[in-house]
């Protein structure tokens, strides 16, 4: 395992306890922990912490929100919801769709950080899928730029 450079989690809990426990399983007690919240998980507004029956009763409340995303209505309800770009939770949820465009300029921020540095993100699978990279078949990536600016992501797979 490449001995990072330095340590990006998420703010959430969980993201800086996953890296902490690595730095300490991995004897990397020197490696600085940095949060970048670009990285958060998609934001769920009224539906945060609810189970998946409780957020489709929450949603089906919603008259306005059921005649949006007809869908909501349906035994599929949640399922679509995961996979809608523009589905948006009221109070605070984001959209996949803003979601990816934030994570997008995480990656920028990155590369513009830490150029020519081994970085370990400690991240989300939901904020990896705004990216088209699958939490279980990639094991590096390698951050670029093109000529506009923004982040060209190139993926290995696993071994």
């Amino acid at each position: 395992t490449p001995k990072p450079d330095v340590i990006v989690v998420s703010s959430l809990k969980r993201s800086r306890q996953t890296a902490e426990a690595l730095k300490q399983y991995l004897g990397w007690p020197d490696i600085e922990i940095v949060v970048n919240e670009g990285f958060n998980e998609k934001k769920w507004g009224i539906m945060e912490g609810l189970t998946h029956a409780q957020a489709r009763d929450l949603l089906l409340q919603d008259e306005k929100l059921v005649r949006k995303y007809p869908y909501l209505a349906t035994e599929e309800a949640l399922k679509t919801v995961w996979e809608d770009p523009k589905f948006k939770a009221p109070g605070g949820g984001e959209s996949l769709e803003e979601v990816a465009i934030r994570v997008r300029a995480a990656f920028n921020e990155l590369y513009n950080m830490y150029p020519n540095k081994n970085v370990l993100l400690v991240t989300h699978a939901g904020v990896l899928q705004t990216q088209e990279l699958d939490f279980w078949k990639v094991s590096q990536m390698t951050i670029s730029q093109d000529e506009s600016g923004n982040s060209v992501i190139k993926k290995k797979g696993l071994e």
